[in-house]
């Protein structure tokens, strides 16, 4: 709109010096044609540029022939013609243009009004771009939020119902002997998954507000990761699994040994959860270029290459065609990512042998220094 204003008010301004240049060049050229006794074009081309200035494009002819010319330009269209009638000079045919200071001014206010009009659109544009990424943002928490809630509600609603049968079952004094004391275990079990839910909660919030400190101290590995494999083995044999772990000679490092103990027993239960049926875990430990390796894979469906990045943001959940159907909050790999980071390690995601399975690979500095 306000280029538009702008080439509508320089039209206007054309029209109105075109007017005003042509009534002063027909006045000028009458009235000095009558104070001439003799036409002499040199005469009235000197008297015209001493009235419109020197820059003034001037053409003077008689009978359309041109007789002389002084700065005419390529742009003959928007000269002033006027031929006189009376005096010495009648019939000759005087053409004027002026290119003033108003029209250069004019087109700098345009370029100007070009400008501004760009940096206008641009602050308009960058404007949305910020409402729209905040919009998107906001929809992506409550989806995340939604999801948190739907997850949180199916993993707590389970055992809850679990729960609820087995103690009525109990209650009702039905079960007798050998059964009640698979019952009660059961009843331990679903327990042990609210708490183990909860946990998570809980220790991803103290992580994310930075709550969760830790303390270097030296640490044999091959005893803390010996002590995780034996924990998980009676919840592997539950399932028929089998675990391979290689024992090597002592690696001490400098780390803190409850974060990476944490770290561990969050990557060892996805491999039995995800690691085949039934699942077949293999831990080695390395040391590569003052690092220790921890790695523990398994021979399940494997993590597409597509989602190895995904799988560390929270409450991301894969396929389900490939977890097997098992469900989780995903907070369990965030967790691992964010204390492993903490003991200033990295972690990383890989294929197993042809491709199947997965292998997780953590590596921590063997000094914390």
């Amino acid at each position: 709109m306000m280029v538009q204003n702008s080439l509508r008010d320089r039209s206007m301004l054309e029209e109105g010096l075109s007017l005003i240049y042509r009534e002063q060049l027909g006045l000028t050229a009458e009235r000095f044609s009558l104070t001439q006794n003799e036409a002499d074009p040199e005469v009235l081309l000197s008297h015209l540029t001493r009235v419109f200035g020197a820059a003034a494009s001037v053409a003077i002819s008689r009978s359309d022939q041109i007789l002389l010319t002084k700065h005419v330009d390529k742009d003959s269209e928007n000269a002033v013609v006027h031929t006189i009638q009376e005096g010495a000079y009648r019939g000759w045919t005087v053409s004027l243009k002026v290119s003033g200071d108003v029209l250069v001014h004019s087109d700098e206010q345009r370029r100007e009004i070009w400008w501004h009009a760009f940096w206008v659109l641009s602050g308009v544009l960058l404007v949305a771009g910020a409402a729209w990424l905040t919009v998107h943002r906001r929809l992506r928490i409550d989806e995340i939020r939604s999801d948190m809630l739907t997850t949180i509600s199916h993993e707590i609603k389970t055992p809850v119902a679990a729960m609820k049968v087995l103690m009525e079952s109990l209650e009702d004094g039905t079960v007798s002997g050998e059964s009640r004391s698979d019952y009660y275990e059961l009843l331990h079990r679903e327990n042990d998954r609210i708490g183990e839910l909860a946990d998570h909660f809980l220790l991803h919030s103290r992580l994310e507000k930075g709550q969760l400190p830790v303390r270097f101290e030296p640490v044999d590995l091959t005893t803390l990761v010996g002590g995780e494999v034996k924990l998980i083995r009676p919840q592997l044999n539950a399932v028929s699994g089998e675990l391979s772990f290689e024992d090597v000679s002592s690696i001490i490092v400098q780390t803190d040994p409850a974060a990476l103990k944490i770290v561990l027993s969050n990557l060892l239960e996805n491999a039995v959860k995800y690691g085949g049926r039934p699942p077949i875990l293999t831990v080695k430990l390395a040391t590569r270029d003052r690092h220790a390796e921890i790695s523990i894979s398994d021979q399940g469906e494997g993590i597409p290459r597509s989602e190895r990045r995904a799988v560390f943001r929270r409450f991301y959940r894969g396929d389900v065609q490939l977890t097997g159907g098992q469900r989780g909050v995903g907070l369990g790999l965030p967790i691992c990512r964010h204390l492993v980071r903490l003991l200033k390690g990295e972690i990383r995601i890989s294929s197993g042998p042809e491709g199947r399975g997965t292998v997780f690979l953590v590596r921590i500095p063997i000094s914390s220094s």
